[in-house]
């Protein structure tokens, strides 16, 4: 099973709310290099797009904003960012190299960690207020929380499938699968549609599980985010073949967006989208004798 309408359906709406709030940039503005996908998202979502000078190589940016290239994180380009001449640097976690260099030419640097709904309202929040768009931010969460609130309303009533979620499963040994665990914005975007994570007991956010855990744990589906990579395998044969419920009901779904990787506002996309996905198991199931 993949999927395509919802996630343009959407991305065409948040993509054409960044474009229209796009205004000129005040010289008071500060310039802003991010090197981290879900702070990008943040800005764009904010409309703050003209205080955005640089973004990494990992970044996604919609059709009529361009920003230049400043590496990653085992790869920053220092020389692009001093001539970008940024008064405020976003990293993902320690990022230690870019945090001296930052240090050592006077560059306010920041780091941002989420990988909850909680972690992304108050995120939002700091950049928003950082930046002069306070206000909008606090509007931007309100809304996320309304559909989030809506989500878990609306799921109520569905049966609780029990999912697996998967991250780069592209080999042919469980060894080298990633599941989300209990404190993955994923699993609790999936729990926010009434769905369970066989694997909600293990506290990591990510972690490679064994195939025996996976086997006995009867996933009722099976959830892939796998990018938009091209050249990826699907899941291991074993796992597609396994004497499962996610296997027999023929419930293994490829996410092919990347941005539903990161944790950032379109976040609860995510979570819309699974009860889309536990809705349609749902009506199947009613229709099968």
């Amino acid at each position: 099973m993949k999927i395509g309408h919802f996630w343009r359906r959407t991305g065409a709406l948040f993509f054409a709310f960044i474009l229209m709030s796009r205004v000129s940039a005040a010289p008071h503005d500060p310039r802003v290099v991010s090197m981290t996908p879900n702070v990008t998202e943040i800005i764009l979502a904010l409309g703050a797009t003209n205080s955005l000078v640089g973004v990494s190589d990992y970044c996604q940016l919609p059709e009529g904003v361009s920003e230049p290239r400043c590496g990653g994180l085992l790869n920053p380009n220092f020389e692009r960012i001093l001539a970008l001449h940024p008064t405020l640097l976003f990293v993902l976690g320690r990022m230690d190299r870019v945090r001296r260099f930052a240090e050592n030419n006077e560059i306010q640097c920041l780091s941002v960690t989420i990988e909850s709904f909680h972690e992304l309202t108050e995120e939002t929040i700091r950049v928003g207020d950082l930046l002069g768009k306070g206000n909008t931010a606090r509007a931007l969460v309100a809304e996320l929380q309304v559909r989030l609130d809506a989500v878990r309303k609306r799921s109520a009533s569905l049966p609780a499938y029990k999912a697996l979620a998967l991250l780069d499963g592209e080999a042919e040994s469980s060894r080298s699968l990633m599941a989300a665990g209990k404190n993955s914005f994923i699993s609790e975007m999936m729990e926010a549609a009434h769905g369970v994570n066989i694997f909600s007991e293990q506290r990591l956010p990510y972690f490679i599980p064994s195939r025996e855990s996976i086997l006995a744990l009867q996933p009722d589906a099976i959830f892939e985010f796998r990018g938009s990579v091209q050249g990826k395998k699907d899941v291991p044969d074993w796992l597609s073949t396994a004497d499962t419920p996610a296997s027999h009901h023929h419930r293994i779904v490829y996410v092919t967006e990347d941005f539903a990787t990161i944790p950032g506002p379109r976040m609860v996309q995510i979570a819309e989208w699974f009860e889309a996905c536990f809705r349609k198991f749902s009506e199947e199931d009613r229709k099968t004798p």
